[in-house]
Formats: C-alpha cells, structure tokens, sequence
C-alpha cells in the first residue's frame, strides 16, 4: 500500500520481485540499486534499501500534487520452507516484478510460486489483473532457454509488458524496472 506524507511530500511506494528461488531476483535488484542509490555497496538488499526517484507531480482529487517518490525494493524468498514470509512480503504491495526463469529445469517452479502469488492475492482481494506488474523471462543466455512465446503463453496472462533478460549481464534488468516504476507512478495516486 502507497503510504503518503504530505508534510515532507513524499509518497513511498512497495515493490515486489517475486520468483522462483536463484531465478534472478536478487540480482535484479542488486543492479537496480547500483544504477539508483548512490554508494550502494552490492549487500543482500535489505528493508532500508530504497530507491528515491526525481520530484514528480501528481493529480490527486483535482488538486496537482509535487511528490518526491520512494520505492521499497522487497523479494520473496525462494526457499520452500520460508513460504508464509512470501505471504508477508506480497501483502500490500503497489507493484510487483515476476520474474520466470527460463532454465527447462525451472518450469514447474516458476508454476507453483505463480499458483501460490495468486492465491495470496486472492486472499486480500486483489487479482494479478489489477495490481500493476511486469513479467521478465530472465537468463535467456542459457543454450536451453524455455522459448519466449511458451513462457508468455503460461506466464503473462494479462498482457502485462514483458521483457526478456540476461540480470547477471544487466541486460533487460534497467528496462525491467522503468516499466514496473512508470505502472506503479501512473496509478499511485489515482
């Protein structure tokens, strides 16, 4: 959930990159920080990780509105043994990444931990449909890479903007997030 503070005119917004374990998350946000928090180190982001983006204005009930915007960067953990963490995590999210891992090997993964975000979401009362979100086909390097229009088929249901990526190159990482921050922006204050 958006939290605003109109005394200091921001607005803080919740992040989710959700995927299978060692699918690319972590390096997904690693390279996110680096391009976005000046002196991030390269650490396991943690919770005080957040992105600050320019001022931008906003038109909340008629009236423009100048918020500096701040984006909370969380990632489900993939082990199955921390599964009611990833309920925690998702809960109250803005915007959220799904990030499928295109190794064959991952295939069954990526379809449970898509079964478990909805039915989570279902359980607070919010679709996958409603909630903005982007889908990422991370290591497409691989020789055995999943194909793109298989993955999109069983992975992007609504017609989200979808990217292919190589995270650990950094490529299809920056894109990745610009997508998921302009959905998450457009409706912050709507």
């Amino acid at each position: 959930m958006s939290f605003i503070n109109f005394a200091r005119r921001e607005i803080h917004l919740k992040l989710v990159y959700w995927g299978v374990g060692l699918g690319g998350k972590w390096t997904n946000v690693r390279a996110v920080l680096r391009a976005n928090v000046p002196g991030y180190d390269g650490a396991y982001p943690s919770v005080d990780d957040v992105v600050e983006l320019p001022p931008t204005a906003f038109d909340a009930e008629g009236r423009s509105l100048v918020l500096r915007p701040f984006l909370h960067l969380h990632l489900n953990p993939g082990a199955l043994r921390r599964s009611p963490s990833r309920e925690l995590i998702v809960r109250g999210a803005d915007g959220l990444v799904l990030v499928c891992d295109s190794d064959p090997s991952s295939w069954t993964g990526n379809l449970e931990f898509l079964a478990e975000l909805d039915a989570w979401l279902e359980r607070s009362g919010v679709a996958l449909s409603e909630l903005p979100h982007v889908v990422q086909y991370n290591k497409r390097d691989l020789p055995e890479a999943l194909p793109v229009d298989v993955m999109r088929a069983t992975f992007n249901r609504h017609g989200a903007p979808d990217f292919e990526a190589v995270a650990t190159a950094g490529h299809g990482v920056l894109e990745t997030f610009a997508a998921i921050r302009d959905a998450v922006l457009a409706k912050g204050l709507r």
